[in-house]
């Protein structure tokens, strides 16, 4: 072996430890609390909101309020008062939404809901010219038809009666809700009308989609598109609209 004595390895003995020991090692060798993140540095989950508590804590604040409750410990009608106002604001909301969809424009929820009501019946009628009913109807006859619908006011029949005789001039800068759009589609006369939305849109009963709503800044109406005009206020007509 070149002079050398060989030595096996001594065997060692398996390490042996006590329990204080062992609790020891284990208590040096774990994460300290330290580096444990902080439960709350995660942000919770935002909480859902419960449309009847809301409701119903509307109704409680209500009740406080006014510090008045009934004897057997029910709401009181102020209460239920605010449950109605709550309502009737949800229900119009519902409304606008519904009709913003249907109709196909933005609505804002200060629009005349009468109106909406009329032009969704006209909605989708076919055109018909010289017509006045669901079966077919034309331009004219149809603000005609919505005017005394909505607004109690008699208007010409005629597109162009309707704008010499029954209407005052007003400026696309200055047009509302209600007032009447002439157009000359062919040649030099009036020959078709809309009515006045919002944002540059009418609804109207047009020859290839029936009664439709569209742009007044789209080139076809653009380039043909005369005057905007708003009913005359006269006597009459002023005692028969109320407010308008």
């Amino acid at each position: 072996m070149n002079g050398r004595r060989f030595f096996p390895p001594k065997r060692t003995k398996p390490l042996r430890l006590t329990l204080p020991a062992l609790i020891l090692l284990i208590a040096s060798s774990c994460v300290t609390t330290s580096s444990i993140p902080d439960p709350h540095f995660f942000p919770a989950p935002p909480p859902r909101i419960d449309v009847a508590a809301h409701a119903a804590a509307i109704e409680d604040e209500g009740a406080e309020a006014s510090g008045a409750v009934s004897p057997d410990g029910s709401q009181t009608s102020n209460n239920a008062e605010i449950v109605r106002a709550f309502d009737q604001v949800i229900g119009e909301l519902d409304f606008y939404v519904a009709y913003s969809q249907r109709l196909g424009i933005p609505l804002t929820g200060m629009e005349n809901k009468e109106l909406i009501l009329a032009i969704d019946e006209w909605f989708g009628t076919r055109y018909r010219y010289g017509g006045c009913s669901k079966d077919g109807v034309d331009c004219s006859c149809l603000v005609k038809s919505i005017y005394e619908t909505v607004y109690g006011i008699q208007l010409n029949r005629s597109s162009r009666d309707m704008f010499y005789e029954d209407l005052t001039p007003v400026d696309t800068e200055d047009l509302k809700e209600g007032d009447i759009l002439s157009f000359k589609i062919r040649g030099n006369r009036i020959s078709h009308v809309g009515l006045y939305l919002r944002d540059q849109k009418f609804v109207h009963a047009s020859r290839s989609q029936g009664v439709t709503i569209d742009d007044l800044t789209s080139p076809y109406f653009r380039k043909r598109f005369f005057a905007g005009g708003r009913v005359k206020e006269t006597p009459t007509r002023l005692s028969m609209a109320g407010d308008f």
